[in-house]
């Protein structure tokens, strides 16, 4: 089976699942199906790096790292938030405090807690981009992200694979190219032009300079977050972050993009254009 069927055959599982999810929450104003989606995307997440740290030589504890990752999604998905922030304090003073007087002292200390705000931390603004004010769930903004970031990520791997020349960073990813930056930015500003007029918030998004501004900040860090992870890789000295899913190897490589793009795309439609 060739690595673009295993790509398709994996998007379009995933893809409907994660949309039914956020759509159902929506519908019956209840928050626990995408709380427990999040912290159970987390967990994987966190484990697939907890695996990277090993594999480069950082002992970090693993049941400690996991359960905190965990208990930060749920405190910002669970209980409108309100608990997020102070789980994520603590947590981030429990390694500290950990290793502290142990050896290696400093390079596991920045992995543990440059783990918990890189995974779970980045990943509650796709959660708060799922919330508008008053904390009423509203699918539309979340799914017009999850849209964008898929249609960057498939429509930059597709052109930069048929048309890439030249290579974006061959030091870390060798196969991203320009061609595929560029290709990818253009289908991801298509993808929010037709989200935009078909979920009826015309008046936020639908203009076009908000489009391309919005477009090019989203394809920006999607593909910043894909060479960030793709760094993790190389010092971990392995291909993939796991094998989770065909063709896209672990779930890390599948939502690195999009842990970076979720804070720009709440920042911009927050503080920008007043929403959410």
């Amino acid at each position: 089976m060739s690595e673009l069927l295993k790509r398709a055959i994996t998007a379009l599982i995933m893809i409907p699942l994660v949309s039914l999810c956020v759509i159902f929450s929506s519908n019956y104003n209840v928050n626990w199906p995408v709380a427990i989606l999040m912290a159970i995307v987390v967990f994987i997440c966190c484990y697939e790096y907890w695996q990277l740290m090993t594999n480069a030589g950082i002992a970090i504890e693993r049941y400690s790292f996991l359960s905190s990752a965990v208990l930060i999604a749920l405190g910002y998905g669970l209980f409108g938030g309100q608990y997020g922030e102070l789980i994520l304090w603590l947590t981030l003073v429990f390694p500290i405090a950990v290793y502290l007087f142990e050896p290696d002292a400093l390079s596991r200390i920045i992995a543990a807690v440059g783990g918990l705000v890189y995974i779970p931390y980045l990943f509650h603004f796709l959660y708060l981009v799922y919330q508008t004010s008053g904390h009423q769930s509203d699918w539309r903004y979340a799914l017009t992200l999850l849209v964008m970031v898929w249609a960057y990520d498939i429509s930059a791997y597709l052109i930069g694979s048929a048309f890439g020349r030249h290579p974006l960073a061959p030091s870390l990813s060798p196969k991203k190219s320009w061609e595929g930056v560029i290709g990818g930015a253009i289908l991801t500003l298509l993808a929010a032009m037709l989200m935009s007029y078909w979920s009826e918030w015309v008046s936020d998004l639908a203009s076009i300079p908000h489009l391309i501004v919005l477009s090019v900040l989203v394809s920006a860090f999607t593909q910043l977050g894909d060479l960030f992870e793709s760094r993790l890789k190389r010092f971990a000295q392995v291909k993939d972050a796991g094998g989770l899913l065909p063709g896209h190897g672990g779930l890390l490589d599948r939502v690195d993009g999009l842990m970076f793009a979720a804070p720009v795309f709440y920042f911009y439609v927050h503080f920008v254009l007043g929403k959410i």
